[in-house]
């Protein structure tokens, strides 16, 4: 850049740069493309090993059919329930397919005839392979286990699965005891038995309730059951916490203190207060993030989303930190970098994702159902079909992209290359909005203040000389009194120094604020609206020299400059682009 064109970007920053630019706003750390499968589906969820549940409902949001599908939008294992299959709410992912590694594990349990025994029905839940051929199903793991006969075993309609992998299914053997048998459906083997309670009425009887596997550790509670003086059946807790996968107590829970309690997941358990509200305790027992929520969740790899008093959802992290604000109506979950929110529509509710710094990566439009992301993909319900979101990082944002430190300029904004090249001149700068955002103000206009900083700059340096700077009054002042003790301009303006500008006090300005040398008339042009008050020998200097053209007059023909107009601050950028354009036999100009 040659002295005279730096001499000229000096001037200019020193007035549209007087309020610097904020630190430059983040990006979405990812972006997603949509891949359409043409599924039908009205609810969808993520298994653990990457594949989706998804599941069709009727009006009254009964199960219709569910199904599997795989990473690269493979359906398998479709399948409506029978007569006699238990009938869940088509949302409650619990109830439909499960996946570990390469076992997919069907959690809407098989009607296995009319057997007669205490329970009035028997069930069974059949373990799947990735390719969708049946391996085998929890009768036979617990009957191999048991060392007797599948026929003799009947499993209650409820099973659980959780993050470790492991499979709980409750079942007696022919008798009244009822057990719990915590499966490994990888290598197809019992890992627990734990008795429960005799299949009769538990008043005067002890029982213990067990969940499944998390985080290494079980939930569970043995109580007795009395029947007090007024008749009722009332619980004393004998034993409640957690155990291990051997059945061997490790965390206690404080009963008085807590209503209930849920499994381990990122150190970290669940707990609800008799007060109605939720928070978590760690693995000694102690309450670590206060019950304070409304609604909460279990945490994944760090995360839960809570709600308030007010009901409004939100992340925290597991110091309690809120991470996700609680902006939102609705949250599924966490996974690979991405939250899942919601928002409430008007006849659906509608979700999409956000990164950890609360940027959307998915917009909450027009996805009815969405699940959390694993392995760089997550399924979605838009239109009525399920559609595959594949992700990946975005490219780092560039700290000098005006799109990226401007909130108000846009990649497809007309103005933006004008404000990138005077911004990459260190010519302008920003504001900040209201929330303390950096933007550009592209419609806001340009003062006699901020162009009598630039022209009286401008002079000085080709002076070789400063700006005398004295305190008090305006802060143009001084720029002001400069630019009339040298002849650049008269006591027009000393009233209005925070008054737009019009393009034709622009040219008064630019005109006298260098040498006549300076300026090389490199063009004859005239305009057809030219100023009746002696603004048009600056104009005129300006167009010739190819500094500054006009708008084409499609009316009229030839050319209008529009002198009355202000000058915003957008147009002011493509001034400045011009200006160095011309100066270094540059072809862009600016209207």
């Amino acid at each position: 850049m040659n002295k005279r064109i730096l001499t000229i970007c000096l001037a200019l920053a020193l007035c549209l740069s007087l309020i610097p630019a904020a630190a430059f706003a983040e990006a979405p750390l990812y972006t997603y493309q949509e891949i359409k499968t043409g599924i039908k589906a009205t609810n969808i969820s993520m298994m653990d090993n990457g594949f989706g549940s998804f599941r069709t409902a009727n009006e009254f949001d009964m199960l219709v059919s569910k199904g599997v599908i795989s990473p690269t939008g493979n359906v398998f294992l479709t399948r409506t329930p029978g007569e006699n299959d238990q009938l869940e709410n088509a949302s409650d992912a619990s109830k439909h397919y499960a996946g570990t590694g390469s076992i997919i594990i069907d959690l809407l349990p098989f009607y296995d005839g009319p057997a007669e025994t205490v329970t009035g029905q028997d069930f069974d839940f059949n373990l799947y392979g990735t390719d969708g051929k049946l391996i085998t199903t929890a009768k036979r793991i617990i009957a191999s286990y048991e060392k007797m006969s599948a026929e003799d075993i009947v499993c209650s309609m409820t099973a659980y699965f959780g993050r470790d992998g492991y499979l709980t299914v409750f079942a007696n053997l022919g008798g009244i005891d009822v057990y719990a048998y915590i499966i490994d459906p990888q290598t197809q083997k019992v890992v627990l038995k734990q008795w429960c309670y005799e299949d009769t009425p538990r008043a005067g009887g002890e029982s213990w309730g067990v969940a499944t596997v998390n985080d290494g550790l079980i939930a569970y509670h043995h109580s007795n059951h009395i029947v007090t003086d007024a008749g009722f059946d009332e619980q004393v807790f004998l034993a409640a916490g957690w155990m291990d996968i051997n059945g061997n107590h490790k965390v206690s829970i404080d009963t008085e203190k807590y209503n209930n309690w849920w499994n381990f997941a990122s150190g970290l358990a669940m707990v609800y207060s008799p007060t109605g509200f939720y928070g978590y305790v760690d693995k000694t027992g102690k309450e670590v993030v206060p019950c304070i929520y409304s609604e909460a969740s279990m945490f994944k790899d760090g995360y839960a989303y809570v709600a308030d008093d007010a009901g409004h959802v939100g992340y925290i992290d597991t110091t309690g930190k809120t991470v996700i604000p609680f902006d939102y109506e609705y949250a599924f979950g966490y996974g690979d970098g991405l939250f899942t929110v919601g928002h409430a529509g008007q006849y659906d509710n509608y979700y999409g994702m956000v990164d950890v710094n609360n940027n959307v990566v998915v917009p909450t439009q027009g996805y009815t159902d969405i699940s959390v992301a694993k392995d760089g993909i997550a399924y979605a319900i838009k239109d009525g079909e399920i559609v595959i979101l594949k992700f990946a990082e975005a490219a780092p944002a560039d700290p000098n992209d005006v799109a990226t430190i401007f909130k108000d300029v846009k990649d497809t904004d007309w103005f933006k290359p004008y404000v990138q090249v005077a911004y990459d001149n260190n010519i302008v700068g920003g504001k900040k909005d209201k929330a303390g955002d950096a933007i550009y103000d592209p419609n806001g206009k340009l003062t006699h203040g901020e162009i009598m900083v630039m022209v009286a700059n401008l002079h000085a340096a080709q002076k070789d000389e400063s700006v005398p700077r004295v305190s008090g009054g305006h802060w143009a002042s001084s720029y002001r009194d400069y630019c009339k003790a040298e002849g650049i301009i008269d006591a027009r303006f000393d009233e209005g120094l925070d008054a737009p500008v019009t393009r034709a006090e622009m040219a008064y300005y630019f005109a006298n604020a260098l040498s006549d040398s300076s300026y090389k008339e490199t063009k004859d042009i005239t305009f057809t609206d030219m100023p009746e008050n002696g603004y048009d020998a600056y104009i005129l200097k300006l167009a010739k020299a190819d500094m500054v053209t006009g708008y084409e007059d499609k009316v009229n023909g030839g050319f209008t400059f529009r002198p009355g107009n202000n000058v915003t601050r957008a147009e002011a950028a493509v001034f400045i682009k011009s200006l160095l354009d011309a100066m270094s036999a540059g072809t862009v100009s600016s209207r």
